[in-house]
């Protein structure tokens, strides 16, 4: 086990919004569960003094800052996390506290066209503790353009979902095999790290190390802890 600093480290929560359990929305697979995990991982972190930074991502009503192939209905506008609608709200249980930062985006990622950058910079962050959705698409992206920066990454993998497990599992696996220097924790064990008590996760040692088959996902999957 190797010692965990939360010195210079920032909690990242990608879309964690109510689009993902509205009717008509985006449904994740195990939703409940990526919520309560989310939570436990949050209040550790404010008891901790870590800095929270929120990502949503939010259109124009009239969709002019969608992308112009965005699923949109009759009327052009976008169909999904439209700006001033409950959609693209952050939702209760996550609630973002008066001095967390919100950052709103219109693509997958939480750094293209954003000020991501600028506020990570402000708060001499290094390190960043990474959970959300969708694992396959924007938190994704996110971890990728997050490692591109030269940022260390903490993945909760339960504390993230996706359409469907698989999407879910072979993305966490992904990135376990390509985001160099980073660790896997379940979101229990990043409480006790943030704690300072003893604690278990994985961590990345060279690049494509579980690669994995239509048949291993699920066993490689659980050896990431």
């Amino acid at each position: 086990m190797k010692p965990f600093q939360s010195q210079n480290s920032a909690l990242i929560i990608v879309d964690m919004q109510y689009e993902e359990s509205l009717e008509g929305g985006l449904p994740v697979k195990g939703w409940n569960n990526v919520v309560k995990n989310a939570k436990k991982v949050l209040a550790a972190c404010r008891k901790e003094n870590v800095p929270v930074v929120y990502v949503r991502i939010a259109r124009r009503p009239d969709g002019i800052d969608a992308h112009d192939f965005d699923v949109r209905g009759e009327n052009g506008v976008p169909s999904h996390s439209v700006e001033g609608t409950k959609a693209a709200q952050v939702i209760e249980e996550l609630r973002p506290n008066p001095n967390d930062i919100i950052i709103t985006k219109q693509r997958w990622s939480a750094f293209f066209q954003t000020n991501m950058e600028l506020i990570l910079r402000g708060l001499k962050v290094k390190h960043l503790i990474m959970m959300g959705v969708y694992t396959d698409s924007c938190f994704l992206t996110s971890v990728y353009d997050a490692f591109f920066r030269g940022y260390r990454i903490s993945i909760i993998k339960d504390a993230c979902g996706a359409g469907t497990d698989a999407a879910h599992k072979t993305s966490i696996l992904d990135m376990a095999n390509w985001i160099y220097g980073c660790s896997i924790f379940n979101a229990d064990e990043m409480v006790k790290a943030l704690q300072g008590k003893d604690y278990s996760a994985w961590f990345w040692e060279k690049h494509n190390s579980v690669p994995y088959s239509l048949e291993t996902v699920e066993e490689l999957y659980k050896k990431l802890e």
